[in-house]
Protein backbone atom coordinates (compact mmCIF):
# COMPACT_ATOMS: atom_id res chain seq x y z
CA UNK A 1 0.00 0.00 0.00
CA UNK A 2 1.32 3.39 -0.98
CA UNK A 3 0.45 6.05 1.62
CA UNK A 4 0.89 9.76 0.83
CA UNK A 5 3.73 11.27 2.82
CA UNK A 6 4.77 7.90 4.27
CA UNK A 7 6.21 5.73 1.50
CA UNK A 8 5.43 7.48 -1.77
CA UNK A 9 8.69 9.29 -2.48
CA UNK A 10 10.44 8.59 -5.76
CA UNK A 11 13.64 7.74 -3.87
CA UNK A 12 11.92 5.15 -1.66
CA UNK A 13 10.07 3.58 -4.59
CA UNK A 14 13.34 3.40 -6.55
CA UNK A 15 15.14 1.75 -3.64
CA UNK A 16 12.34 -0.71 -2.91
CA UNK A 17 11.81 -1.83 -6.49
CA UNK A 18 15.56 -2.18 -7.11
CA UNK A 19 15.87 -4.30 -3.96
CA UNK A 20 13.01 -6.58 -5.00
CA UNK A 21 14.43 -7.06 -8.50
CA UNK A 22 17.99 -7.70 -7.29
CA UNK A 23 17.26 -9.81 -4.19
CA UNK A 24 13.99 -11.59 -4.90
CA UNK A 25 14.05 -11.72 -8.69
CA UNK A 26 12.63 -9.87 -11.63
CA UNK A 27 9.66 -12.22 -11.88
CA UNK A 28 8.34 -11.53 -8.34
CA UNK A 29 5.07 -9.61 -8.76
CA UNK A 30 4.70 -6.21 -7.11
CA UNK A 31 1.20 -4.94 -6.40
CA UNK A 32 0.90 -1.24 -5.57
CA UNK A 33 -2.36 -0.53 -3.75
CA UNK A 34 -3.93 2.91 -3.37
CA UNK A 35 -4.46 4.27 0.12
CA UNK A 36 -7.77 5.82 1.13
CA UNK A 37 -8.38 7.42 4.55
CA UNK A 38 -10.03 5.09 7.00
CA UNK A 39 -10.35 4.53 10.73
CA UNK A 40 -7.08 5.68 12.40
CA UNK A 41 -5.49 7.31 9.36
CA UNK A 42 -8.07 9.93 8.52
CA UNK A 43 -5.36 12.59 8.44
CA UNK A 44 -3.86 11.30 5.16
CA UNK A 45 -5.34 12.14 1.76
CA UNK A 46 -6.45 9.65 -0.87
CA UNK A 47 -3.48 8.54 -2.97
CA UNK A 48 -3.77 9.93 -6.51
CA UNK A 49 -3.92 7.34 -9.29
CA UNK A 50 -0.94 9.10 -10.88
CA UNK A 51 1.18 8.17 -7.84
CA UNK A 52 0.31 4.51 -8.26
CA UNK A 53 1.11 4.62 -11.95
CA UNK A 54 4.43 6.29 -11.13
CA UNK A 55 5.27 3.49 -8.66
CA UNK A 56 4.44 0.91 -11.33
CA UNK A 57 6.56 2.68 -13.95
CA UNK A 58 9.51 2.86 -11.55
CA UNK A 59 9.21 -0.87 -10.85
CA UNK A 60 9.07 -1.70 -14.56
CA UNK A 61 12.03 0.59 -15.26
CA UNK A 62 14.02 -1.20 -12.56
CA UNK A 63 13.39 -4.56 -14.18
CA UNK A 64 10.37 -5.91 -12.30
CA UNK A 65 8.44 -7.97 -14.88
CA UNK A 66 5.06 -7.91 -13.17
CA UNK A 67 4.05 -4.62 -11.54
CA UNK A 68 0.37 -3.89 -10.95
CA UNK A 69 -1.89 -1.30 -9.33
CA UNK A 70 -4.89 -1.92 -7.08
CA UNK A 71 -7.81 -0.12 -5.40
CA UNK A 72 -8.23 1.81 -8.67
CA UNK A 73 -9.31 0.79 -12.13
CA UNK A 74 -6.70 1.06 -14.84
CA UNK A 75 -7.09 -1.71 -17.42
CA UNK A 76 -3.48 -1.61 -18.59
CA UNK A 77 -1.92 -1.33 -15.13
CA UNK A 78 -4.05 -3.89 -13.30
CA UNK A 79 -3.86 -6.59 -15.98
CA UNK A 80 -1.42 -9.45 -16.46
CA UNK A 81 0.84 -9.34 -19.50
CA UNK A 82 3.78 -11.48 -20.59
CA UNK A 83 6.96 -9.57 -19.77
CA UNK A 84 8.60 -10.78 -22.97
CA UNK A 85 5.96 -10.04 -25.61
CA UNK A 86 3.37 -7.87 -23.86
Amino acid sequence: MIIPGENDSIAELEQMTQWVAENLGYDVPMHFTAFHPDWKMLDKPVLPVSSLLTAREIALKNGVYYAYVGNVHDEAADSTYCHACG
